[in-house]
C-alpha cells in the first residue's frame, strides 16, 4: 500500500505545486497507511516525506497558502 502512495507520483512533473495537487488525489486509505508507516500525523509532514522521496524541493509556502485557502486551516490530520 505504501508503495502505491509513492508510485502515485511517478509521472507527475517534479514541482512542489504539481506534487501537492496530486497529493490531494491520493485516496484517504492510502494516506493513512503511508502516514502510519512513516510515523507522521500531519499532512505537511507526509507531503514533505513524499517530496524527499522524489527529490522535489518543498518550501511549505505554497502548501500553507493552498491548505489555508481550501480548508481554512493551517494543518490537517491524516485520517480516513
Amino acid at each position: 500500500m505504501a508503495y502505491t502512495a509513492i508510485n502515485w507520483f511517478r509521472d507527475t512533473p517534479k514541482t512542489e505545486s504539481t506534487f501537492y495537487l496530486r497529493f490531494q488525489t491520493i485516496p484517504a486509505e492510502e494516506k493513512v497507511i503511508f502516514a502510519e508507516i512513516r510515523r507522521v500525523k500531519e499532512s505537511f509532514n507526509l507531503f514533505s516525506r513524499l517530496c524527499k522521496w522524489w527529490a522535489v524541493r518543498c518550501t511549505y509556502g505554497s502548501i500553507l497558502i493552498i491548505t489555508a485557502y481550501f480548508l481554512g486551516i493551517g494543518t490537517v490530520r491524516v485520517e480516513a
